[in-house]
Formats: C-alpha cells, sequence, structure tokens
C-alpha cells in the first residue's frame, strides 16, 4: 500500500494524499517507517517532519496523519488516501476520506489495509454489498512467507489460538 501510495504521487504531479493511522505513535513508528524505507530518494525535494508533510520534485505532496480523537484534520482536496490498519477507522473516518477525493486527477484512490474484524463496516462495504466502484484483495501470511523471520509462521499456528490464527495469519 506504500508503495501504491508513492506512485500514484510519482506518477501525477500536483497530487496530493494523506496516509493516516490511528494514533500519532503507530503512524511515526510503523507506517511512516515503512513508507520512508522503501522510498526513491531522488523522488524527494523536501521533508518537513514538523508537519508531516513529504513534498516530491514533481510537486505531488504527501501528508501524513492520525486519527486518534476520531477525527481528521485533512481540509484539502485529496487524490488518495491510504488508511492503514482500516480496522481501527471508524466509518465515518473513511466516509469524511472519501468526500475530500475531489483534486482534478485522473482517477481517485482510497486504500485500505487491514486484519480481518468481523462483519464490520468494511466487510458490508467491501465483501458483502460487491459494489463495483470498492475491491477487495484478500491474503494471508503466507502470501509473505519469504518476508518474515524463518519458522515464524509455524511458531503462531503451534502457539495461537485458532481465532488468532484465523484472522492474522489466515486473513479470515
Amino acid at each position: 500500500c506504500c508503495l501504491k501510495a508513492q506512485i500514484l504521487s510519482a506518477v501525477i504531479p500536483n497530487n496530493l494524499g494523506v496516509v493516516c493511522r490511528q494514533t500519532y505513535p503507530e503512524l511515526r513508528d510503523t507506517t511512516r517507517s515503512t513508507f520512508m524505507s522503501i522510498l526513491q530518494p531522488d523522488w524527494v525535494k523536501e521533508w518537513k517532519e514538523s508537519e508531516n508533510a513529504l513534498t516530491l520534485k514533481n510537486g505531488s505532496t504527501i501528508l501524513f496523519r492520525h486519527f486518534e480523537n476520531g477525527k481528521m484534520q485533512v481540509g484539502a482536496n485529496l487524490g488518495w488516501f491510504f488508511i492503514d490498519q482500516a480496522e481501527e477507522a471508524s466509518e465515518d473516518i473513511f466516509l469524511g476520506l472519501m468526500g475530500r477525493l475531489r483534486r482534478s486527477v485522473p482517477r481517485h484512490y482510497g486504500i485500505l489495509a487491514m486484519n480481518p474484524n468481523g462483519q464490520d463496516w468494511q466487510y458490508k462495504m467491501f465483501v458483502q454489498d460487491k459494489d463495483p466502484q470498492f475491491a477487495n484483495f484478500d491474503s494471508s501470511s503466507m502470501d509473505n512467507r519469504d518476508n518474515l523471520p524463518k519458522g515464524y509462521i509455524e511458531t503462531m499456528l503451534a502457539k495461537y489460538p485458532k481465532d488468532y490464527t484465523d484472522r492474522f495469519i489466515h486473513g479470515k
């Protein structure tokens, strides 16, 4: 998801996107850290850590925001957004960001990464309703096996309860 967000900003000049997560420490320590670790340094014009704003050489800007109090200040016309751990987000956060997708770009994107959380609003919207505007891509830790420590999946399967492994290993 971080790579897709970067590409949307790199190939569409003057785009504006937001990467968000529930709390600022999680945003800073995981999502933003991952995002920056795969970012092409020669794309970067300016990084303003105090504003959590990254500007690319093509004029695109990427904001990093959290929604810890159930609200998020974006106030801009977005071309895309990415919610990491979207199972932590309320439907209001999602709908608020959807309402901000009004920047003049060829196509708008809302990207969510999450662990399944039962039949919640995400399940209803992305799986049950089968709205052609929304796509759902299921994956499991098995798909990422080569990037995990040796024995990680086997240990999880042996040590954790079935409901936990169904959700966090098998993506059910």
